[in-house]
């Protein structure tokens, strides 16, 4: 991050502290910051077209019928919500039941299979989808749960840090922390747009937690430009003038061009 940047940042920073963001929760961002993330992911693996009808078979409500009015073919697919691992059980096997759960708006049973597919592969866009799902239904814990393992199995995925550290805020400072660097590691310029934005639109508490870790980077990287000025921006954004003036000459000294 060179000289102008900085200033370029520094002057957009100060722009927006006049001009007040809409008030949308903290959740309602990082669903859309999921939704923004290139690569494939897993909403719609099981697709349903217009021709096919779902019911609920009368004898067993937990049978699920997918009859396409093309053909004659009747599938019939039985969906246990204490169903485990068998030798023969894939994660695509629980993934699929997911996708069929939340089609029928059983959100809970859908996060049980994500769990499964989870236990069975730690692959990252499982952990995306099961994360991204949590958050679309407020199911917190889980939210933090997938969140963590997103985070650990795609170390180079910003969005997977920076949403697995929001979550982290409020019950594990040190863990919130080292997503925090992870982020800083990745894409210092784009981390510093998405912790203004994150920033703007958690609650008082929350913004209180994220100054503090952003603070405790700064200090434990004092020659790191890049930890400096998130120091600043987060501190000017707080009112915290002082400090961020500290922050902002240290990131002028590491940065003389």
């Amino acid at each position: 991050m060179n000289a102008e940047n900085i200033i370029n940042t520094v002057q957009h920073t100060l722009w927006a502290l006049n001009h007040p963001m809409s008030k949308l929760s903290v959740l309602l961002y990082l669903t859309v910051l999921l939704l923004a993330t290139t690569g494939s992911y897993l909403t719609g693996i099981f697709s349903f077209p217009e021709s096919t009808k779902t019911k609920l078979s009368k004898e067993s409500p937990n049978e699920l019928s997918l009859m396409n009015s093309e053909t004659p073919t009747l599938i019939t697919t039985t969906i246990d919500p204490n169903a485990t691992e068998t030798p023969n059980s894939t994660a695509l096997d629980f993934v699929i039941l997911a996708e069929i759960a939340q089609h029928d708006d059983n959100d809970d049973l859908a996060l049980t299979y994500y769990k499964q597919a989870l236990s069975l592969s730690q692959d990252p866009e499982i952990a995306h989808a099961a994360t991204e799902l949590a958050l679309e239904v407020n199911e917190a814990e889980a939210a933090i749960d997938f969140a963590q393992v997103w985070a650990t199995v795609a170390p180079d995925d910003l969005s997977a840090q920076l949403v697995a550290m929001t979550l982290a805020l409020p019950t594990n400072k040190i863990l919130a922390e080292h997503y925090l660097t992870q982020a800083l590691v990745i894409s210092p310029e784009q981390l510093a747009s998405h912790l203004f934005v994150i920033q703007g639109r958690l609650p008082e508490p929350g913004r209180a937690l994220l100054y503090e870790s952003v603070l405790n980077l700064a200090n434990k990287q004092t020659d790191s430009a890049e930890a400096q000025y998130l120091a600043a921006q987060t501190g000017l954004y707080e009112q915290d003038f002082e400090r961020a003036s500290r922050h902002l000459d240290k990131t002028f000294d590491l940065t003389p061009n």
